[in-house]
């Protein structure tokens, strides 16, 4: 959205806001450090870098053939057209089906697929979309 990169006049203001006293998800410097810690040649995640200006990591089997299923079951249950902030604009062609209702939350394998992804961005689960 506008708000957060300035790239379109969709939005021009916040769209959730922080309680006061609140922690930042992330900090000035965190979003580059995350990508240099996801992208270390010695670490876990084995991810290939495809850009770094902007970021753009490809991650070999990050899904399991069971976890790809669960999500086409459970969280494919209503593709609508991608929106750019607020409307629908020619430049974004995708269709999203989101994780938004009980039988996607609620799936074992779902929430294990959340949970590693937060692990990874150290960032918790209730920060991202659904």
């Amino acid at each position: 959205c506008r708000y957060t990169c300035a790239v379109c006049d969709y939005t021009v203001s916040p769209r959730c806001a922080r309680p006061p006293g609140a922690k930042p998800a992330q900090g000035p410097g965190d979003l580059d450090a995350m990508f240099r810690r996801l992208s270390d040649p010695a670490g876990a995640t084995r991810a290939r870098v495809l850009s770094s200006d902007p970021w753009v990591l490809y991650f070999d089997d990050f899904l399991s053939d069971e976890e790809v299923s669960a999500i086409l079951d459970k969280g494919g249950h209503k593709f609508e057209r991608s929106l750019a902030g607020d409307g629908v604009t020619p430049v974004r062609t995708s269709s999203t089906s989101w994780c938004n209702v009980k039988a996607c939350l609620e799936d074992p394998v779902v929430q294990g697929v959340r949970q590693r992804i937060s692990d990874m961005v150290g960032i918790h689960w209730s920060n991202a979309e659904h």
